[in-house]
């Protein structure tokens, strides 16, 4: 079975990932293939930088590509998964390590989650996996998103928000608190520079209310 890249660009935004779906239910894009890859079907994706895939969650079987990942880092409402030189999994809160030569296993239990952590030997160059689920019209629907992080943090990849052909589908979304508002858990009015900010001289530095997963933070 051939499998149709729904996407190619990188999902920064969980409202960019439902930008894409709503794309995918409109026709505009295409769905990657009616099966997902499982280790019952040994179906293998293609997967590439800026590779995107769309299915719909008609199974509850566990989806499988064959490279092996890190176990999952969670990053609002994406699942976050590094590429590695050896194969993770776990067994009644167990992990087996199959490691490469030279690396020292330090524990038999899960490692502490961490994409930078020295436990896991990552693949030099390797890729990025970013996971989640989108509901519309009451279907759901399983959203994958590789990619390159040190391209995608200098914006080498192209964002469904910035793409025209997408513009039909793109979702808006309401400004959250600023900062410094929400740190000190005040009432922010939202504005360009809200009113606190305004009174102590400071700019408002406010951070995307869509689950905002910033390529740099999992970089070495």
């Amino acid at each position: 079975m051939e499998f149709t890249t729904t996407y190619t660009g990188y999902l920064e935004t969980y409202a960019e990932a439902v930008c894409v779906v709503q794309a995918c239910k409109n026709g505009h894009l295409p769905f990657a293939s009616s099966v997902r890859p499982t280790r019952k079907s040994g179906l293998t994706p293609p997967l590439a930088n800026g590779t995107t895939y769309v299915w719909k969650q008609a199974t509850i079987d566990q989806y499988y590509d064959r490279h092996n990942w890190s176990p999952n880092r969670q990053a609002g409402s994406f699942s976050l998964y590094r590429e590695t030189c050896q194969i993770y999994w776990s067994e009644n809160r167990r992990v087996e390590l199959r490691l490469t030569p030279g690396i020292a296993r330090t524990s038999s239990h899960h490692p502490t989650c961490s994409l930078r952590n020295e436990t896991y030997k990552f693949k030099a160059d390797g890729l990025m996996r970013k996971t989640t689920t989108v509901t519309v019209d009451n279907e759901m629907f399983v959203v994958y998103n590789y990619y390159k992080p040190e391209e995608a943090a200098v914006r080498l990849l192209l964002r469904p928000n910035k793409d025209v052909d997408l513009s039909l589908f793109h979702v808006t979304t309401t400004r959250g608190a600023c900062q410094l508002c929400r740190k000190h858990h005040k009432k922010c009015n939202k504005q360009d520079n809200c009113e606190r900010c305004t009174k102590r001289h400071l700019t408002c530095v406010y951070e995307d209310t869509d689950d905002v997963c910033s390529p740099t933070m999992i970089t070495v």
